[in-house]
């Protein structure tokens, strides 16, 4: 297993529900799904009530999804064969649980790759150099976020522009003629 996320995701996808993990990978991984921070503040401190409270939820949801696994309901189906995934499944299906789906939507919605944050702190290491070091975290904030969105916009921009163009005349097709100096 690679981790606690990948284990927590094997748990809570409803295709699998855990099936085959080792017993006492399954009772750490549900120790670790206990005590999972909805917010962004880490649980210190063990919360019984927390705990009993995703567990029954925890629960609810093995015994609801083995019964749609049994009956081959529609959702299991769509589940089974990518029509629904799995984050979808929790934010349409999943209100019966509602701490639960909280916990699975964070965990659903991480990034699978660390290459975008990587490319965020080299734009950051650009942006806030030695030069610049002067710049509150804000506005590195808001250049980053630039910098790293504007090839989107700019594509956008040009879509929308090719669409709008109607005009099909020889001087919207040719690229502007550049100076040599």
């Amino acid at each position: 297993m690679y981790g606690n996320a990948h284990g927590l995701s094997y748990m809570l996808d409803p295709r699998f529900i855990g099936e085959g993990l080792p017993r006492g990978n399954r009772l750490q991984l549900e120790d670790v799904l206990f005590k999972f921070p909805v917010n962004d503040e880490p649980r210190d401190s063990f919360d019984e009530t927390w705990a009993q409270t995703i567990g029954i939820q925890w629960t609810e949801f093995v015994i609801a999804t083995e019964q749609e696994k049994v009956e081959d309901s529609t959702r299991f189906k769509m589940l089974a064969n990518g029509t629904k995934t799995v984050l979808q499944y929790w934010l349409v299906d999943g209100k019966d649980w509602p701490d639960l789906r909280q916990i699975v939507i964070k965990l659903f919605s991480m990034a699978t790759s660390t290459a975008a944050s990587e490319r965020n702190f080299s734009t950051i290491g650009f942006i806030h150099s030695k030069l610049r070091n002067c710049l509150n975290p804000r506005s590195v904030d808001k250049l980053t976020f630039i910098k790293s969105n504007l090839p989107a916009f700019y594509d956008y921009v040009h879509d929308e522009s090719d669409v709008d163009d109607d005009s099909g005349s020889e001087s919207s097709q040719q690229a502007p003629a550049h100076r040599a100096e």
